[in-house]
């Protein structure tokens, strides 16, 4: 079974205990005995310090808004998916599916809690090593080292409060927690790109290449220096971030230390036999058979197809979108509709069908066949659970439509070899690393520098390498036939930056689709408005929650500060949008 490579180091206190006398001070708690911080001044402190800063990317307890694959904030949100399931499981979901949310939706609060708490971390452990005197197993290299991997998990956490709440959000370092000791309440009526900037430039100058076999989920220099250009991107800096990814994708390694590249197979990225590959640029270290209650991929524990004999078998939650199935139409050159937002005619499904009517999928429309590797449909091979059933394996049809998530659905013969484990007795949870940043995504991000620079190609050969690749990725019967009519085109030249933005933009759905990353692309490009309101329009035809629906900007554009948060800060906190009803 595999392990995480950060198994979460647990930390032995002494147990306070309670003196209750007859006296007027019985209430008082006397600990007898506590956690020394110089204790923690050597190496195995300091590691698990970095430890625990760590495990707060995907946090060892329930809430699915904390979840770093953003599968509600950036897919749902973004028209990849539906809510899924049913009408009254998990509401929460049904605010930010409409674009309804309320300031005291309790996703907000499990984002904005686990991102801070994550800080929290991060700042202590930086003081923690900034204090700690240099020694022979705290070397002054060795602490530089840790700081960087604690500035690159600030800068990601700030960057993840940034995308879903704006980068109006309230900003703490080390320096501020120990000027402000005993009132850590600040503002946020400043926008911290800056900050987020040099956190993970710091971190890119002083992490290593590489950390060998033994330290595949840790940050390296390349995931930093990929972030920062991110970051700069998400403000328009597309002359400033392209030769950071040039970079990456000449020179970079993964932490491991093998060279960035396409994994051989689109599929191989959502399969545990690939964890950590060529293409994995920074991914969640997800593990089962530690002891602990929750653990695999709590994050996406009520993404799986829905019923008894259906991979995990609960919650039927995470549904694509008709919106997005269509989306993989090509024409017959296997080009994708780059003018159609959305499409008229579905592609043909089963809905309103019991599986045990009959029932052929289309086998004569062109299709990108990154489709069915996304996508669980009827008549198609599920992975390796044999073909998809239909409407056995939907909890509720009517309600989030025919198809079930698949990238991050566990195999059978991982199942079958005890990768798999369910978590508090209920909860489907693997062993597949959960990827919050791959080499594809960076090809891309570099090819859409490329075009809003107007240089290179405009991102021509970038692309092209992404779509090459998807060629080579086809789903077949047992037989060995294709499922599908596959069709995977290369583009023969952008004839101008308008065109190569609007197929750069359009790659990245196609092959990013339910990573939780099209939202906020959508947000970053200024079209959102456009699209989810296409999006809508298209999807209220067949699902009654978009009934009355609407995306309005400037309110939708970003989630509302929790209002507990704002209350708790004393008027310090304000929304970063004013004039919304949230």
């Amino acid at each position: 079974m595999k392990n995480n490579v950060y198994k979460k180091l647990i930390l032995l206190v002494t147990v306070a205990f309670l003196t209750v006398t007859c006296s007027e001070d019985f209430l008082t708690v006397r600990p007898l005995g506590s956690v020394d911080r110089n204790t923690l001044m050597n190496s195995l402190g300091i590691e698990m310090i970095v430890t625990g800063a760590y495990s707060y990317i995907n946090p060892p307890l329930y809430g699915w808004g904390k979840d770093p694959n953003n599968w509600t904030f950036g897919s749902i949100c973004g028209g990849d998916a539906y809510k899924g399931t049913e009408a009254t499981d998990q509401p929460p979901i049904n605010q930010l599916e409409i674009y309804a949310t309320h300031a005291d939706n309790s996703y907000l609060t499990d984002k904005w809690s686990t991102c801070y708490d994550g800080i929290r971390r991060c700042n202590d452990g930086i003081i923690l090593i900034e204090e700690s005197p240099v020694a022979a197993e705290v070397t002054a290299e060795y602490k530089t080292r840790k700081l960087a991997e604690l500035r690159f998990l600030r800068g990601f956490y700030y960057f993840e409060l940034a995308k879903v709440f704006s980068a109006k959000v309230p900003y703490l370092d080390e320096q501020i927690i120990k000027d402000n000791i005993n009132n850590p309440i600040v503002p946020n009526d400043v926008e911290i790109w800056d900050k987020i900037e040099a956190d993970f430039e710091w971190a890119a100058n002083n992490l290593p290449e590489s950390w060998g076999s033994s330290g595949a989920g840790r940050a390296n220099s390349w995931a930093a220096k990929a972030f920062l250009a991110k970051v700069k991107m998400f403000q328009g800096k597309f002359a400033e971030a392209l030769p950071l990814l040039t970079d990456v994708i000449e020179h970079g390694v993964t932490a491991k230390g093998d060279k960035y590249d396409l994994e051989d197979h689109f599929e191989y990225n959502f399969d545990v036999t690939y964890d950590n590959g060529k293409e994995s640029v920074f991914a969640i270290q997800n593990n089962i058979g530690d002891g602990t209650r929750i653990h695999g991929s709590p994050g996406h524990s009520l993404n799986y197809p829905y019923g008894s004999s259906a991979p995990g078998g609960c919650c039927g939650f995470f549904q694509p979108s008709h919106s997005l199935v269509n989306s993989y139409k090509v024409d017959n050159d296997g080009l994708p509709f780059l003018d159609s937002i959305v499409f008229e005619v579905d592609l043909k499904n089963d809905e309103g069908l019991e599986s045990s009517e009959s029932f052929t999928p289309d086998n004569t429309t062109p299709l990108d066949p990154r489709l069915d590797w996304t996508v669980g449909r009827r008549g198609i091979p599920y992975l390796d659970w044999g073909i998809h059933p239909g409407k056995d394996w939907i909890r509720d049809q009517q309600y989030g439509g025919p198809y079930s998530p698949k990238k991050n659905v566990y195999r059978k013969r991982d199942y079958d070899a005890g990768m798999t484990e369910l978590q508090d007795w209920w909860a489907p949870g693997s062993a597949l690393n959960t990827g919050l940043m791959r080499f594809a995504d960076v090809l891309l991000l570099a090819a859409e520098c490329q075009a809003e620079t107007n240089s290179g190609d405009l991102g021509l050969a970038y692309v092209n390498q992404v779509r090459a690749r998807a060629a080579n990725s086809v789903v077949k019967f047992d037989d060995g036939t294709p499922a599908a009519n596959y069709h995977v085109g290369q583009y023969t030249n952008f004839p101008d930056k308008n065109f190569a933005i609007k197929a750069i933009r359009y790659e990245r759905k196609l092959e990013l689709a339910m990573e939780g990353h099209r939202f906020f692309d959508l947000v970053r490009w200024g079209t959102a408005q456009t699209e989810l309101n296409a999006y809508i329009n298209k999807e209220r035809k067949k699902r009654q929650q978009f009934i009355g629906a609407s995306f309005d900007e400037p309110c939708d554009l970003y989630f509302p500060i929790p209002v507990q948060q704002i209350e708790l800060a004393g008027g310090k906190i304000k929304q970063p949008t004013p004039g919304c009803n949230y």
